[in-house]
């Protein structure tokens, strides 16, 4: 029932019925490709808050930001999996392509779940988990 979008690098947040939205980021950076967590309580955003792009934490009731990723590379949130941020990155390809990774909501190493390459357009998200496609070789 609530929409996000992307308006002057934030995050803004208004009802599917429309009226006015409510900004839910401010920073230095720009923020993007937000994801509401599966209970709603949280928003995992993509954040160029102190260098490259990296995984951040807020509630949705407002607050701080929390730093998640400290990769130093291009991280991209593309979902969750329960209490887990699903991102693309090239942190942990040494060609530099972009491959999946998890971050628990509740901060530690970034892991990555070793599915190979995988391109940004080929990620589809199921209500039983992950599909991919990888490019072909």
């Amino acid at each position: 029932d609530r929409v996000l979008f992307v308006c002057e690098e934030d995050i803004w947040e208004v009802s599917d019925k429309g009226g006015v939205a409510r900004r839910m980021t401010s920073g230095r950076g720009g923020f993007s490709h937000a994801q509401f967590s599966p209970d709603g309580a949280w928003l995992a955003v993509s954040a160029l808050e102190e260098g490259p792009r990296e995984i951040y934490l807020m509630p949705t009731s407002g607050g701080e930001l929390k730093r998640l990723t400290f990769l130093n590379s291009n991280s991209i949130v593309r979902g969750w999996d329960k209490d887990q941020i699903i991102f693309s990155t090239r942190a942990f390809d040494p060609n530099q392509e972009d491959s999946l990774a998890s971050v628990a909501k509740t901060g530690g190493a970034a892991k990555p779940l070793g599915w190979g390459q995988t391109t940004r357009r080929a990620m589809v998200l199921l209500p039983d988990g992950f599909y991919k496609r990888s490019k072909g070789i």
